[in-house]
């Protein structure tokens, strides 16, 4: 069956879809990462890239679970799972008076 991959924000904007399905099911998440990024080209795989590792604002949870509690990116992955991405921007406001 494979494995559905929801995406959100940025990567929807970057994908033109928020949505993926994958016929092969990847052993674990960061297999899953590198299959999406070849597929789908330089500019997802610099949303989720920075300097070869993952990037800090980078959130993935499989079923509902955030992969920084499970076992980052060796988390295993089945076809029933449910995997979510999306890219958190935030700014820090700072001020005084």
């Amino acid at each position: 069956m494979g494995i559905k991959v929801r995406l959100y924000s940025r990567l929807r904007e970057i994908v033109g879809k928020d949505e993926i399905i994958l016929d092969q099911v990847p052993r674990n998440v960061g297999e899953l990462i590198e299959t999406i990024s070849k597929t789908l080209g330089e500019n997802f795989k610099k949303a989720v890239y920075q300097e070869g590792r993952l990037r800090d604002n980078l959130v993935i949870l499989v079923n509902g679970h955030s992969i920084k509690l499970l076992k980052g990116v060796e988390t295993p992955l089945t076809e029933n799972d449910n995997v979510s991405i999306d890219v958190i921007d935030l700014v820090e406001i700072i001020g005084g008076g």
